[in-house]
This record gives structure tokens, C-alpha cells and sequence, in this order.
């Protein structure tokens, strides 16, 4: 504790603990510790809802009031410690808000951090079957870069082979931006798009496509 208050100003701290010597309890110390010097609002997220509810239990057993609403105006306020799973922060449609609508968060832990970093991954990647809509027009309107590029390989692609794959060369992704974002956009509110579409949108252009069956 005594080198994290050394170290409390500092943007990022990691903080490494071993299982089972109360890095829950030091992580809720440390968001208390920061409320209390005016820096908040505080937020605690964990891996999943089951370590969520340990969080909120043992917040309680040690009187640390905590809420698992963000609404909460205590919270808000910067008088309550916010519980929540990593995927309601990390989502493009995350109550925290998204890009320039994003509500500020004073001080934040992120528990079990390798875990969390799995997650926030995944909800930085569209993923659509070779059956989407949004799919179609894309591999439509990338297909004559992929036959040049690798003939053989897309016609796996077209002949939907299970086994065949291809990332997209970056002077074709690059250069045909309009089009891909179009398509997207279309589909934005599609189940397999509503909740990363939003995030990568506008960084469309610095990301790898990958083209493949299934």
C-alpha cells in the first residue's frame, strides 16, 4: 500500500498479487483511498459477474459502500465505489458511453487484468459468418484484389471451404474504406455487430481483415 500512495499519481499502476492474499480487499482500499482525496469517480472491474458479486459481498463485510449502478448519483458523486463486469465498460454500447460521449471515470482497478485483457480483445473484433449480409458485400467488393493476390486460395474462399482462410493485403483494405465502412454500417444494429461495430468505426482503416469459412 505504502508504494502505491508513493506512486497514486502516476496514470497507470500494475500491481501484482498472488491468489488468495486479498487483492479484492486492496483494490476496494485503494478506489476508498482515492474517493477520499476528491478523485473520483471510482470504479472496480472484474472478469465476470460471479467475481462481481464477491466484490459487492466483501465491499460490504468491510462497510466500503459500493453500488453496481453507474446511474447511481452517489457514484456520481464520488461517494460510492461502482461494480461492474468487464463487459458493460468494454462494449459499443457501454453505459460508460463511447468515443466523445464517454462519461469520465476519476479512478478505476482492473482486477484480474490478464483475464479482462482476453475479453476487451474480443470486444475489439468483428467477427461475421460467410452467411451475413454485411460479409457478402465486403468479400463482393474486396474480390478482385483477393483473386489477384492469391487465385487459388479464393476460390476456397468462394467455394466456402471450411479450411481456407486469407487476410486481406492492407493496400486493399486501405483503398476500398468506403465501400467495407458501408456495409458495416448498414448492419450496425445486426447482433453480430451492435456491440463492437460502434468501437472500431472509426478506426476502421488501422485494422486486419481476415477472410474465412464458417
Amino acid at each position: 500500500m505504502n508504494c502505491w500512495f508513493d506512486a497514486r499519481d502516476a496514470n497507470d499502476n500494475v500491481i501484482k498479487l498472488n491468489v488468495g492474499s486479498g487483492k479484492t480487499l486492496v483494490g476496494l482500499l485503494l478506489l476508498q483511498s482515492s474517493l477520499n482525496e476528491g478523485k473520483g469517480p471510482a470504479l472496480y472491474v472484474s472478469p465476470d459477474n460471479q467475481l462481481m458479486q464477491q466484490v459487492i459481498q466483501e465491499a460490504a463485510a468491510l462497510g466500503i459502500e459500493v453500488t453496481d449502478d453507474r446511474r447511481d448519483p452517489d457514484y456520481v458523486a464520488g461517494e460510492k465505489i461502482c461494480v461492474v463486469n468487464v463487459y458493460k465498460l468494454f462494449n459499443g454500447r457501454s453505459v460508460f458511453g463511447v468515443s466523445t460521449s464517454q462519461i469520465d471515470i476519476g479512478t478505476v482497478i482492473i482486477d484480474d487484468a490478464h483475464a479482462c485483457v482476453s475479453t476487451i480483445t474480443q470486444q475489439f473484433r468483428i467477427v461475421l459468418r460467410n452467411t451475413h449480409e454485411a460479409y457478402k458485400k465486403i468479400l463482393a467488393t474486396l474480390g478482385e484484389d483477393l483473386r489477384g493476390y492469391n487465385g487459388a486460395r479464393f476460390l476456397d474462399i468462394e467455394a466456402s471451404d471450411p479450411r481456407a482462410y486469407m487476410e486481406v493485403p492492407f493496400w486493399s483494405w486501405e483503398s476500398h474504406q468506403t465501400e467495407i465502412l458501408k456495409a458495416l454500417h448498414e448492419h450496425r444494429t445486426h447482433d453480430d455487430l451492435q456491440f463492437t461495430y460502434p468501437l472500431l468505426k472509426e478506426m476502421l482503416s488501422q485494422c486486419r481483415c481476415v477472410t474465412q469459412c464458417g
